[in-house]
């Protein structure tokens, strides 16, 4: 949890002269810390939990995706799949899905591979993991999804991704929602969050960021179980962050909380 800011309240303080110094308060939800060993490496001083009430991140239960996942690897069945994305979400109640990339890591300096794998999370029932890198070209349906502003794409550090798929394929891609920009909204604050801190300190759940799984070769085919799962859980870690900081009323918030969209410029 960011420490809040410290704001001045500039009111009359008799005859003092002086300002008077006032803490923000932040909404219930971001006051318990999740702190473990490796939270002392971050940059922004991060508060304190209640007295005999520290909560250690080996503690927290690691999120998992549940429902059904959608592993696809043909062209084609990919675009029949994102045509039934859009259309179920246009006649749901939100047009929403947790989305994230996954590509090889690379050593080489200036090298880096193109997106292998694209995931889509609309529900809590189903995920679908495209499979990129087994295809023939960039399917049509998912270039028309990803490039439908009124589809709205959800994920930490979506600009960087935006850009990817822009290099990659020549996808341009709209309706980009940044978890990170909508959290800090929130506190007021201007923290660099990651998709698991984010999971931490707002779901109280922990994504399980194995680095052999992480940075696995996400070209080969088939995807391991393990991938899947891992590969999932980003994705739905975005959906359900997406749906609390959007249900979650902060202090200074207005009802209709503005949306902190990437739109290229």
């Amino acid at each position: 949890m960011a420490e809040a800011d410290e704001q001045v309240d500039t009111s009359d303080c008799g005859d003092c002269g002086k300002a008077r110094k006032q803490k923000r308060r932040l909404p219930e939800w971001m006051k318990n810390v999740v702190v473990d060993k490796d939270h002392t490496k971050m940059k922004r001083k991060r508060g304190g939990a209640q007295k005999g009430q520290t909560t250690l991140v080996t503690d927290l239960p690691v999120l998992k995706f549940t429902g059904n996942i959608v592993y696809c690897y043909q062209k084609d069945d990919c675009s029949f799949m994102c045509e039934d994305i859009m259309s179920n979400s246009t006649s749901g109640p939100s047009c929403v899905v947790g989305f994230d990339i996954e590509w090889p890591v690379t050593y080489t300096a200036g090298k880096e591979e193109k997106t292998a794998v694209l995931q889509l999370c609309p529900s809590h029932n189903n995920c679908y993991l495209f499979h990129l890198s087994c295809m023939s070209g960039f399917p049509g349906g998912l270039k028309k999804l990803l490039e439908t502003e009124s589809m709205k794409k959800v994920g930490v550090g979506i600009q960087g991704d935006v850009w990817k798929l822009l290099r990659d394929f020549d996808i341009q891609m709209k309706g980009g929602v940044d978890l990170s920009n909508l959290a800090n909204q929130k506190t007021g604050s201007a923290e660099i969050w990651s998709l698991d801190n984010l999971c931490k300190h707002v779901l109280k759940q922990r994504l399980d960021k194995d680095p052999g799984v992480r940075k696995s070769d996400w070209r080969q085919y088939p995807l391991t179980p393990t991938q899947k799962q891992y590969a999932a859980a980003d994705a739905y870690a975005g959906l359900l962050l997406y749906n609390k900081l959007t249900q979650t009323r902060g202090k200074g918030n207005t009802d209709t909380m503005k949306e902190a969209i990437y739109k290229r410029q």
